[in-house]
């Protein structure tokens, strides 16, 4: 276990492994012992009050060890003691301790930038996050990234990161571009394209290869590649983390693929898609957003195969918060401007995905909390 003290509250990463432990594959293959840079000696933090977030009462008078960087011992302090001898004590008595936080959706490296990866990170570390998990973006830096949060080089949570396999017509996304900067996106191993007449054994195995925890699954995959390329994913053991929506592969298929998490409470309501209106759209009649029920009963069937499955939702709340006050703050500026600024372009063209469902944020909340009602999972992932 490891651990960051951050203000007034001592974080401890491993007391609530359980989300971490369903997410990851590879990439924490064995002990690496001590961390090179934990020169400190021993040190017992005596005294605490530890919240474990179980729903179980506050635990006060709690004693923790930490040798070699690593938490050796939680207990009283006659317990703790005898693993940490000769050990600095600290009065923890003031202090209040909670499970390392968990940042299950983010992007450091979508455009390879150490600077401002490494303030991101730390910004974490300060805010009790002790696990960050990077859905997709320049391999070649979070590489770098994660062996020097692992060797101790510098202050950050523990790192992982994805290998991106998607449709051949996403990589016309610019995200892409800056993600594979000096070589052709969809033709390097940590950004594949992917088709039905690919060798899922070797998709696979390159993904592997760039040392990611899992591989992220993003747009324009149908159900029965998807379902081939998870399949080879758990025999080569490594995660496959989905989009909830991947187009043409819906909600209902990306939960029957077998892939270890789903991504964004607001491509859920995909599923009340009726069928009329995906036959308009695979016809290319019809594209952009539609209204859906929400009560319809496909997106509980949904999130009932989610649970049977143990798929853990990563549900990005927090970007759809964005999205609004970013339209919100856009939409200010144009009434500012007079009418001349009320004369915006066309639409974005989101033929690339086909139809998705119309989703606002406090849609989305009742989504996540659905999920939670049918005892889904969820992960606190921000995107």
């Amino acid at each position: 276990m490891s651990m960051t003290l951050t203000g007034r509250g001592l974080i401890l990463a491993g007391l609530l492994a359980l989300t971490p432990g369903v997410l990851y594959g590879q990439a924490r293959v064995g002990d690496g012992g001590a961390y090179p840079r934990s020169e400190q000696g021993p040190v017992i933090y005596e005294g605490a009050s530890v919240l474990l977030g179980t729903g179980e009462p506050i635990m006060s008078g709690v004693s923790i060890a930490v040798v070699d960087g690593r938490i050796a011992a939680v207990g009283s302090a006659a317990e703790v003691a005898s693993v940490a001898e000769d050990a600095e004590v600290v009065d923890a008595s003031d202090l209040y301790i909670i499970p390392g936080l968990v940042e299950s959706h983010t992007h450091v490296g979508t455009m390879a930038n150490r600077a401002m990866a490494e303030f991101i990170l730390n910004r974490y570390l300060y805010a009790g996050i002790t696990t960050a998990r990077d859905m997709a973006g320049d391999v070649r830096s979070l590489g770098d990234i994660q062996r020097a949060s692992l060797v101790g080089e510098i202050d950050a949570p523990d790192f992982h990161y994805a290998s991106l396999v998607a449709g051949p017509t996403f990589y016309s996304d610019p995200r892409t571009v800056s993600s594979s900067w000096g070589e052709a996106p969809g033709l390097v191993p940590w950004m594949q394209t992917v088709t039905e007449d690919s060798d899922m054994r070797d998709v696979v195995t390159m993904a592997r290869g760039t040392w990611a925890s899992g591989i992220k699954t993003y747009a324009a995959i149908d159900g029965l590649v998807l379902a081939r390329i998870a399949a080879e994913a758990r025999r080569q053991g490594i995660p496959v983390w989905s989009h909830t929506h991947v187009g043409p592969a819906r909600p209902m298929d990306v939960a029957k693929a077998g892939v270890t998490s789903m991504s964004h409470v607001c491509s859920l309501p995909a599923a009340a898609i009726p069928q009329e209106v995906w036959d308009e759209a695979d016809a290319g009649e019809r594209s952009g957003w539609v209204d859906v029920d929400l009560a319809d009963p496909a997106i509980e069937r949904v999130l009932d195969e989610m649970k049977e499955r143990g798929v853990v939702f990563d549900v990005t709340l927090r970007v759809y918060q964005q999205q609004e006050e970013r339209r919100a703050a856009a939409a200010a500026a144009r009434e500012e401007q007079g009418p001349e600024a009320q004369r915006e372009g066309p639409p974005p063209d989101r033929r690339r995905r086909g139809v998705r469902a119309r989703c606002s944020f406090d849609d989305g909340v009742v989504m996540a909390r659905l999920a939670n009602e049918r005892g889904v999972m969820l992960s606190t992932g921000t995107d």
